[in-house]
């Protein structure tokens, strides 16, 4: 019985240190997000909306004019990893 609880642990505690992304980068972190949020955007567009809502439950947030490039208020925000920051 001891044998099978401890075999358990161990198996939770290796399922608990693969999920750690802290090796990945913000961008790599970033780019799964909007990945995904893109999956889930109604049509496959990209509507404003519902992408910052996505992200935002991920954990990002664009960046306000004072902090932006020229770029994030183009077309291209969503595209743009430099245009979010991660809360």
């Amino acid at each position: 019985m001891k044998a099978c609880a401890r075999a358990t642990l161990i198996a939770v505690m290796l399922a608990l240190f693969g999920c750690d992304d802290s090796s990945r980068t913000p961008d790599e972190v970033w780019r799964q997000s909007i990945a995904e949020c893109r999956e889930k955007a109604i049509d496959k567009k990209l509507d404003a909306d519902s992408i910052v809502a996505c992200m935002d439950a991920a954990g990002f947030e664009p960046l306000n004019a004072d902090e932006a490039a020229d770029i994030c208020f183009s077309q291209h925000v969503y595209d743009t990893p430099g245009c979010w920051r991660q809360r």
